[in-house]
């Protein structure tokens, strides 16, 4: 088993020593996703994705702990929830109403949950901590992952709320292009940065699908390191 000596990403991006350069985390970011493009061609998902869960080797990005791993072949195989911070706004509202975790698409989840990691490795911060300016509770994060899909299907209820912050901040922010996600992603490839936002898509039946993820981003990284090699 291959074993990973640089920590996790994380442990990495929190203790601001960040020593990657934007190259590097291109080639982290194919990787992430080659790696669970794989697994859900294979029918598997990982089910918990998140920053802690990204093992890096040397300039290398790896996939661990596949404890919530689940073939999604296997009726016995149930799916369980990740981690707060980076859960889907569907899995989010079932989870926030204490539902079993079987009212989702878990490899629709995954595509979010591996765009917040993403966002986390390029802006340096979670999304919502970026909204925010502080860190939230999981309750607070199934809050906002919740209010992001009542603005897109008005039949899922407003969640409760306890932040100062209006929710239709967190909505506003979520979609506006000039000062919202995909602006706060500035300074990196413009087709990556609206990559992570389709990653993001609150509504799971138009997220785009980890195999897309893929292709797209060849397409978006291909003519960096082909104007690199040439010159």
């Amino acid at each position: 088993m291959e074993r990973a000596n640089g920590g996790s990403l994380y442990d990495h991006m929190n203790d601001g020593t960040d020593s990657y350069s934007l190259e590097e985390k291109y080639t982290m970011a194919s990787q992430m996703v080659g790696g669970l493009r794989y697994l859900h061609d294979n029918g598997i998902v990982h089910g918990d994705i998140k920053p802690g869960n990204i093992l890096l080797h040397g300039r290398n990005a790896l996939i661990g702990d596949f404890g919530k791993a689940r073939d999604l072949k296997n009726p016995m195989h149930e799916i369980s929830y990740g981690s707060p911070r980076c859960l889907s706004p569907l899995a989010a509202y079932h989870r926030l109403n204490g539902e079993e975790a079987d009212q989702y698409d878990p490899m629709a989840n995954e595509v979010w949950s591996c765009g917040i990691v993403l966002y986390y490795l390029f802006a340096g911060c979670l999304p919502y901590n970026k909204i925010f300016e502080q860190e939230l509770n999981s309750d607070q994060c199934y809050s906002c992952a919740a209010t992001l899909l009542h603005t897109t299907d008005s039949k899922f209820p407003m969640p409760t709320w306890n932040l100062k912050e209006s929710q239709d901040e967190v909505g506003r922010w979520w979609t506006d292009k000039s000062s919202g996600l995909q602006a706060s992603l500035e300074g990196i490839n413009r087709g990556m940065a609206a990559l992570i936002c389709r990653m993001l898509d609150p509504n799971e039946k138009t997220r785009i699908t980890m195999r897309a993820v893929e292709e797209e981003m060849r397409k978006i990284l291909q003519p960096a390191s082909s104007s690199s090699s040439t010159s």
